[in-house]
């Protein structure tokens, strides 16, 4: 008799991966910002290193895999494809108005969990 036994697993970073942190803009941008912080209440803030007076916020939800933000001075949600979530890395690919995916891809890398 042959036994075969199958495991199944997903690393530790997939088990982990949360967006609750900060992070650093790890691609280039065309924007000013260098960080965004994700808080547990669904609130985010965007800021810069290099400008101190430089800060923007809002809230934000995930849902599908689509990460949608909304400044506190807009009424829109603006959208990004999560393509990849670890504990250390997170990249987004920017959504046009009519859900296709636009050619911005941006990489931020994670330097606090809060």
């Amino acid at each position: 008799m042959v036994l075969i036994v199958t495991f199944s697993s997903c690393s530790k970073d997939e088990d982990k991966a949360s967006i609750i942190g900060t992070w650093k803009y790890s691609s280039e941008v065309p924007f000013i910002a260098t960080h965004v912080t994700y808080n547990e209440n669904g609130k985010f803030e965007l800021f810069s290193t290099d400008d101190d007076d430089y800060s923007e916020y809002g809230e934000y939800k995930v849902e599908n895999e689509i990460l949608m933000e909304k400044y506190s001075d807009e009424d829109e949600w603006y959208k990004s494809k999560i393509i990849g979530l670890t504990e250390t890395t997170l990249t987004l690919q920017e959504m046009e108005d009519d859900g296709s995916l636009s050619n911005d891809i941006y990489t931020l890398t994670r330097i606090s969990n809060n």
